[in-house]
């Protein structure tokens, strides 16, 4: 592994870091126009040796650690869901990972997501898992209606995307009133 690989590692790895194309993490790490090929070989390299993984939108990301494992989350009506690994894993005796709908927590279908794996096995020994963290949204923007409870803010995502209200903050900032239709981000 040459020093661009382990720079490159040492800044994916880093806390802070947010996954971004190759073309930011080139600005990132100060590599110039003249060295982009150079650059480009080394995530080539540091893919096809699964140190890093390029997402469907791009982004670049270390693998998941031991423990761990990344996939795309697929919800069902009962709020359960399922995660397609993306890599093939021997202890998933290449199965999908059930996920509670206790344990899902606010992915929601398509999100690629950061798994751990449980020690608990449905019927027929399939895995079991919780969401650790959502690596990227398939969608991040929503449309819903504006209440408020309690003295704070809400909006009520308009579709099933999400059984509980979303907390907004401070009630009637920007002169929002209850049931005004909201688009809101999600980071």
């Amino acid at each position: 592994m040459d020093q661009l690989d382990q720079q490159i590692l040492e800044t994916l790895g880093a806390d802070d870091y947010r996954p971004v194309v190759a073309q930011e993490l080139a600005r990132i790490l100060g590599i110039r126009k003249k060295h982009r090929e150079g650059f480009r070989d080394s995530l080539k390299r540091l893919a096809d040796s699964n140190r890093i993984r390029i997402g469907k939108k791009g982004r670049i990301r270390l693998t998941a650690d031991t423990g761990f494992i990344s996939g795309v989350l697929r919800k069902i009506s009962s709020g359960a869901a399922f995660v397609v690994p993306a890599e093939r894993r021997p202890e998933l005796q290449g199965g999908d990972i059930y996920i509670s709908a206790t344990d899902v927590r606010d992915a929601q279908t398509g999100d690629e997501v950061l798994v751990r794996l449980t020690s608990r096995r449905r019927s027929g020994g399939q895995r079991c898992g919780r969401i650790e963290r959502i690596l990227e949204r398939a969608s991040n923007v929503f449309v819903g209606t504006y209440l408020e409870r309690g003295g704070q803010g809400f909006v009520r995502v308009d579709g099933t995307v999400f059984s509980d209200p979303i907390h907004v903050g401070d009630p009637g900032a920007k002169g929002a009133v209850p049931d005004d239709k909201f688009i809101i981000e999600m980071l």
